[in-house]
């Protein structure tokens, strides 16, 4: 029995990795783990982590209701532990897909009271805004986005980024030595990381409570939530700034076509319509243009 259920859990972790996880072997295979190691003590872990693994797949496949069972069952294991977190996590989601928001946040909310880890804390509040959302609590929706945007960083600590990367540039102009040039390329690139992943972060973020603003039609609290995000494009230094801007003034030409305001809405929708082909991040942009295009239409 031993060699069985090791020979088939490895096949499935072969599987895994050769990239047939979506594949009806695949799924079979983990059934056979799950029915061969439900009993065994010895291989409890395997049978979790299969089980888990048949869960992830009904939810790939967009069955949540059988994905929810596996997951649940898992939940509800007083045995299993190690993936508790991850399937109470999934469950929430899978709730929230089936358009079980009241159960989606109870199930955020136990993964709350369970949690220590940041990654987590920051699960709830994304899981917990979008319940929010989805039962037009708008408040509370932009509660939860504003608790996650405090843990962002501020002005000045991007300003502290930024000049830090400059300054490892400009070291990098007067450097001879190879190895030397090496590190600091090595820094930079660390750093831009950075830079990018918490820029992003909180201009998702600030559009996210900009657009609960806009679909509660409070275009003013809109707005002034959209220029906050225009106070940090000079810390940064991304390729991808201007698809930024592109999003946020295409949400500030949404408001003023809402309130008939059509001459204020084109200073914003005509740049955006009159995009460039050639322009470098035109294809991300796409959207965008023709969204602007079909304003302009309706106000001629």
């Amino acid at each position: 029995m031993k060699n069985k259920i090791e020979e088939s859990y490895n096949k499935c972790l072969n599987l895994f990795k050769e990239g047939k996880r979506d594949t009806e072997e695949y799924k079979k295979e983990l059934e056979n783990v799950i029915e061969l190691a439900k009993d065994n003590n010895e291989f409890k872990l395997c049978y979790f982590n299969a089980k888990f693994r048949l869960a992830q797949f009904y939810n790939e496949k967009h069955k949540y209701d059988l994905s929810k069972k596996h997951f649940l069952e898992l939940i509800n294991d007083k045995n299993m532990e190690e993936f508790k977190l991850d399937a109470i996590m999934h469950h929430a989601y899978n709730l929230r897909i089936l358009k079980k928001y009241d159960e989606a946040t109870f199930w955020y909310e136990k993964l709350s009271e369970l949690s220590t880890s940041k990654y987590y804390d920051e699960v709830v509040l994304e899981g917990l805004a979008k319940c929010a959302t989805m039962v037009n609590n708008l408040e509370k929706e932009r509660e939860n986005y504003r608790i996650l945007l405090s843990s962002c960083l501020n002005k000045e600590d991007f300003k502290g980024l930024a000049e830090k990367i400059l300054n490892l540039k400009s070291q990098l102009l007067s450097t001879v030595d190879q190895k030397q040039k090496e590190k600091i390329n090595t820094e930079i690139i660390y750093l831009n990381n950075d830079l990018d992943t918490a820029y992003y972060k909180l201009i998702d973020l600030k559009m996210k409570i900009a657009k609960s603003y806009f679909n509660e039609k409070k275009y003013e609290d809109c707005r002034k939530e959209v220029q906050t995000i225009f106070e940090f494009l000079e810390y940064s230094i991304s390729d991808m700034q201007d698809y930024a801007i592109t999003n946020a003034n295409m949400l500030l030409g949404k408001t003023y076509f809402e309130e008939a305001n059509f001459e204020k809405a084109k200073e914003y929708f005509e740049p955006i319509a009159n995009t460039p082909k050639e322009d470098k991040y035109y294809k991300y942009m796409i959207s965008d243009i023709h969204t602007a295009r079909n304003f302009l239409a309706k106000m001629k």
